[in-house]
């Protein structure tokens, strides 16, 4: 079973990405309508998806100190990672 997810639409990067929604929230269904709801209740701007954001994420690490490397993939999107 995946953990439900979330995302927020209010960060501001430097990669040419959509502009910033203050109070914007990417949720799974997964999180239920209860909590859904109450970040509704609070102002919030949510999204939902059946999915959930963010599982096709890899992540390659190399310790600047060491050079060693770590990659971690995600197993639940069939997203996998190695490092060599």
């Amino acid at each position: 079973m995946r953990t439900p997810r979330y995302t927020t639409d209010h960060r501001v990067g430097s990669f040419g990405q959509t502009p910033p929604v203050l109070g914007g929230l990417n949720v799974s269904e997964a999180v239920g309508e209860k909590v859904i709801g109450e970040l509704k209740a609070m102002g919030d701007k949510v999204t939902t998806s059946a999915r959930g954001p963010g599982y096709d994420r890899v992540v390659i690490e190399i310790d600047a100190a060491t050079g060693e490397m770590r990659a971690a993939g995600d197993p639940g999107s069939g997203r996998h990672a190695a490092a060599d």
